[in-house]
């Protein structure tokens, strides 16, 4: 059966930080090809940073987030989504480049359930609750947001869950609210009761040398300790510890197929 695009059109929401190049030169303008999309917002959180674009097809929202990055820090992305005219956001890191292909075969698992977090990027919690990056998919626990399809509805309940973790995140978290897309996924697991959904879809990383490469953050320590942490201290807060999908523990084997899955991450 083939899925339409939805009467109400998608809306992307894509911070802008220190990216500005691939914004403005590589992602905007593919992004306005992708038939889905009908609004484009930028969070721009840094006035240097910040640029004009106005779109040929797209409603182009430009919002100064600035204070707001002060405040919500990562976080702001649903600030702005909760503010999209459509139901439907697109919510997507400024370091990636989703099809229209990719963008229509999210939207057809979304139409199928609307109310989970449909992404190209899936992960699951250990026996612990501690945070596994490696690639899994099909039903997941964490549906990351650098290239997710989400309800508005569900951005706007990210603030009304948010103060149960966020003395952890302020006082532990670099940049502020990192892990925001780890508390999203509990949250619509909390409220919906069903696990969210992760596809090996085409999508392109950018990996240039200059200002279009990526920040790389995700390989940092640091960065993997302290998502263990929020992911522990979230699961227990939100109370889903009978609801997540758990990942095996590491074997030889199991390190082989976790390394074959990141490969068919990147790669699909």
């Amino acid at each position: 059966m083939k899925i339409q695009s939805p009467p109400g059109g998608v809306s992307a929401v894509i911070p802008n930080w220190d990216r500005a190049y691939n914004l403005k030169h590589v992602i905007l303008p593919l992004l306005e090809q992708c038939p889905h999309v009908d609004e484009i917002i930028i969070s721009h959180g840094r006035p240097e940073t910040t640029f004009d674009y106005a779109g040929e097809r797209c409603r182009i929202v430009h919002r100064r987030d600035h204070d707001a990055a002060r405040e919500y820090g990562l976080a702001r992305r649903f600030l702005a989504a909760a503010e999209a005219r459509n139901d439907v956001v697109l919510s997507l890191d400024d370091d990636i480049i989703v099809p229209a292909a990719s963008v229509a075969a999210l939207y057809d698992g979304f139409a199928r359930d609307p109310d989970v977090i449909h992404s190209l990027y899936g992960r699951d919690p250990d026996k612990s609750g501690g945070y596994c990056d490696y690639a899994r998919f099909g039903d997941v626990t964490y549906a990351l947001t650098g290239a997710a399809l989400l309800p508005k509805r569900l951005a706007a309940a990210f603030f009304d869950y948010a103060p149960l973790v966020e003395a952890l995140v302020r006082a532990k978290s670099e940049p502020l609210w990192n892990g925001e897309d780890l508390f999203l996924s509990l949250v619509a697991l909390k409220r919906n009761w069903r696990l969210n959904r992760a596809y090996p879809l085409p999508r392109i990383e950018l990996q240039s040398g200059g200002e279009g490469a990526p920040s790389m953050v995700s390989a940092w320590a640091a960065h993997l300790a302290y998502r263990s942490l929020l992911s522990r201290h979230a699961i227990a807060a939100l109370h889903v510890g009978d609801l997540v999908r758990t990942s095996p523990g590491y074997t030889r084997v199991r390190r082989a197929r976790a390394l074959l899955g990141r490969l068919l991450e990147r790669w699909s």
